[in-house]
């Protein structure tokens, strides 16, 4: 389970106050090989689905007057992380069942989408961020868009519906 995640959960639902302190530093393990990747990817995603399934009262509980940009923001996670996860897969099942003759097509204009979309990102994180020196990454672009996003979009999914069907992941 994602500890920190649910002690924020908590917090907030017992009307503590979680601060932003911009000086923090944190250190995460980052993994030496694509196996370990995988397994902390996995993780992190069941444990967001578990965390979220386990404070499902944040958004069902109508006798609890918890701050509503806690509950928007709870929202916003299960819409943007869960749903549409679920939806882009949907789609992308969609397509390739009823545009089999034009698939090259379809797909090349959902990268330009997500192209553009990303470029967009970079760029304003480029212009709002202190580090500029991060710009030098934006080699990295296609990269993200065509291996790394899928990749890490499915290792979610899965994580997600082994979590909704109940199953535990190993660790």
């Amino acid at each position: 389970m994602n500890e920190d995640f649910d002690l924020t959960l908590k917090l907030f639902k017992s009307g503590g106050n979680i601060e932003f302190v911009p000086d923090v530093i944190a250190w995460t393990y980052c993994p030496s090989t694509w196996k370990g990747w995988y397994r902390q990817r996995m993780r992190w995603a069941h444990g967001q689905i578990v965390t979220l399934l386990k404070h499902r009262d944040i958004v069902t509980t109508r006798n609890v007057k918890y701050p509503i940009l806690f509950v928007w923001g709870v929202y916003d996670m299960m819409f943007m992380d869960v749903v549409l996860l679920f939806a882009r897969t949907a789609s992308i099942i969609w397509i390739l069942f009823n545009f089999t003759q034009s698939i090259p097509y379809v797909f090349t204009l959902v990268f330009l989408i997500y192209l553009v979309s990303e470029f967009i990102a970079i760029i304003s994180a480029g212009i709002f961020s202190p580090i500029k020196s991060d710009l030098k990454y934006i080699y990295l672009l296609p990269f993200m868009l065509l291996i790394y996003r899928p990749i890490y979009s499915y290792i979610r999914l899965y994580a997600f519906i082994k979590a909704l069907m109940g199953k535990d992941i190993q660790w």
